[in-house]
């Protein structure tokens, strides 16, 4: 993935997951594939003559921030996974509770160009990749994930590597199950939001699948403590007019769909 095409930097990376939105009807379909980099660190450039050049540091020590940045068709968004973020300006609204993440729209300026071609894939069945597990012989680099599902108008597939995967041990034969997770992907919250997400799988050997995303989202400190830490509502009262969000991956999404693991071919 090749990004910040048109800026004075660019800089190159793996792919982290690729979303596939399906809309329109069945006689017109419209497809757009969205790609999401690998993490990267907010940077200056010691020996470039552009924006970011001079000085003896790389890392800019006033913006120590990660951030991924993805491609959807023709615009290119970048998302921080900072951890803390300042309120909007609401006025007398005041700080809300709960806030999703906000992008810098990029396209233009420093855009990002996917290149990934198609490449058949051989589907693993969940005996074969359970008896692999259980042997230590599965690569973990080489197995990945698709995830299959409906939302509102539109049809989404996800691939993404699995990070790992939970199997019950070989002394457990009464137990038949595999639950590979992968992070970080992008859950479609809506046509122009995507959400930072793990994902989640789960199936047994009836068959029956689970699959949950966890997003990421801002909650105000009177929020989190609402959420998390009922003990301590004097405390959320008293910080109820503080400017700040911290972020959680607490947004848990449960979809119907199916999924598969596989390896390419």
């Amino acid at each position: 993935m090749l990004n910040g095409i048109g800026g004075t930097n660019q800089w190159s990376t793996e792919i982290q997951s690729v979303l596939r939105e399906t809309s329109g009807d069945a006689a017109r379909p419209e497809t757009r594939d969205v790609y999401l980099s690998h993490e990267c660190r907010m940077e200056r450039l010691p020996f470039s003559t552009g924006a970011l050049g001079s000085g003896e540091n790389i890392f800019q020590h006033e913006k120590p921030w990660e951030f991924v940045v993805y491609a959807a068709g023709d615009e290119t968004r970048q998302l921080s996974t900072g951890d803390v973020t300042l309120a909007p300006d609401l006025g007398a609204g005041g700080v809300p509770e709960m806030m999703l993440p906000s992008y810098v729209d990029l396209t233009g300026k420093a855009d990002s160009k996917a290149f990934c071609p198609e490449r058949s894939i051989q589907p693993m069945s969940l005996d074969d990749a359970l008896s692999r597990l259980r042997n230590n012989a599965l690569k973990l680099r080489e197995t990945f994930l698709h995830v299959s599902w409906r939302g509102g108008n539109a049809q989404y597939e996800l691939f993404c590597p699995c990070r790992y995967i939970n199997f019950p041990p070989s002394e457990q034969q009464e137990n038949h199950y595999i639950q590979p997770i992968s992070g970080y992907v992008l859950y479609p919250f809506d046509q122009n939001t995507h959400m930072l997400s793990y994902v989640a799988c789960a199936m047994n050997a009836e068959g029956k699948r689970i699959i949950e995303f966890c997003c990421k989202r801002y909650l105000s400190i009177p929020g989190w403590m609402k959420m998390y830490g009922e003990d301590v509502k004097v405390k959320a009262d008293a910080l109820a007019s503080l400017p700040v969000l911290v972020s959680q991956f607490d947004g848990m999404i449960k979809v119907e769909g199916d999924f598969n693991i596989y390896t390419y071919i």
